[in-house]
């Protein structure tokens, strides 16, 4: 009798641990229409000038290994190049486009900083009103000098 027993529950428990996996998955669903993907109010501006990582003669810059050295004095001095000729497009922007400013970005110590990028991509984040037509600023701001591409920036959730 305790061997038909034991066997009995090992069926019960069995089938207890398959029973909950079945129910879950049938409540699952994977497909059907994913939500529209939306843009935020904001615009992304890339430069002509090339950004750190493209730039000629970046092995110079890399101290002669193969990894990118951003703190080296030949990449700080292009930096600051790149930051200049952004703080340019950004007096060329806010004159024809009054109310158009750089976007800023919380860092992890809870401080404001411009949405400038130097590294891969030599561009800004533009704030815009979250009114304003988001197409025809995009192509006012590609007008301006040495702008290359301008793109919308997709809200991700």
């Amino acid at each position: 009798m305790s061997r038909r027993f034991s066997l009995l529950m090992i069926l019960v428990l069995m089938a207890a641990l398959v029973m909950p996996a079945a129910v879950s998955a049938e409540a699952v669903v994977t497909d059907g229409p994913r939500p529209a993907a939306t843009h935020s109010h904001r615009l992304i501006v890339e430069l002509k000038t090339p950004p750190l990582a493209q730039a000629q003669g970046v092995a110079q810059v890399a101290g002669g290994g193969s990894r990118l050295d951003v703190a080296s004095p030949a990449a700080q001095a292009y930096i600051q190049r790149l930051r200049t000729e952004q703080q340019q497009f950004v007096a060329s922007m806010q004159a024809a486009v009054p109310g158009a400013q750089v976007a800023s970005v919380l860092t992890d110590q809870g401080t404001r900083i411009p949405a400038t990028y130097q590294i891969v991509l030599n561009g800004m984040a533009i704030e815009t009103s979250t009114t304003a037509d988001v197409d025809a600023l995009a192509r006012q701001l590609a007008r301006l000098p040495n702008v290359t591409r301008v793109s919308k920036d997709w809200a991700h959730t």
